[in-house]
């Protein structure tokens, strides 16, 4: 049985958070008791010391954890960073959201060492975050695009872009 097929099932949808948590956390056991190594990995990556922390401490706490992670790159083509997700512009569609607290968001990954040059491929050619970010609707219409241009400008961001 596969560790989380309880969550395309239509009861689980109808069931509360907590009632959700709940179920997940008592397949997980079964799972762990029957020696199902996908059950270790989950358990062992969650942090319940998180739990009533700030979007900030917990991200924080991710990129303490696993600090490989600020510099990793997407599976899909155009291998976008953390930072061009921030950008909102040339990645998944349903993706390319800003949220309220993006200009933290920026500070902390950059902080925490990604790399503001970096380029993706991205309509046709490879572009910096900050190339896509000064071309993004959804920072803009945020209310935070000016704010996170400031940033990348003082992490020495570029709006160069090759192909």
């Amino acid at each position: 049985e596969k560790l989380h097929q309880h969550l395309f099932d239509d009861s689980f949808l109808a069931q509360t958070i907590h009632e959700q948590l709940a179920r997940q956390a008592q397949n997980l056991f079964k799972a762990h008791q029957a020696g199902n190594t996908a059950a270790v990995v989950e358990i062992s990556n969650f942090l319940p010391r998180l739990e009533g922390a700030s979007t900030h401490e917990i991200l924080a706490a991710l990129l303490n954890t696993n600090p490989t992670l600020v510099r990793k790159r997407s599976q899909f083509k155009h291998q976008a960073t953390l930072l061009h997700y921030i950008s909102a512009n040339g990645v998944e569609i349903r993706r390319q959201k800003t949220p309220y607290n993006a200009v933290e968001i920026t500070r902390i990954l950059i902080a925490a060492g990604a790399y503001v040059n970096a380029k993706a491929y991205l309509y046709g050619g490879y572009y910096t975050t900050m190339a896509m970010l000064i071309s993004s609707a959804h920072s803009r219409d945020a209310g935070v695009q000016d704010a996170l241009i400031k940033v990348f400008l003082e992490a020495g961001a570029s709006s160069e872009t090759t192909h």
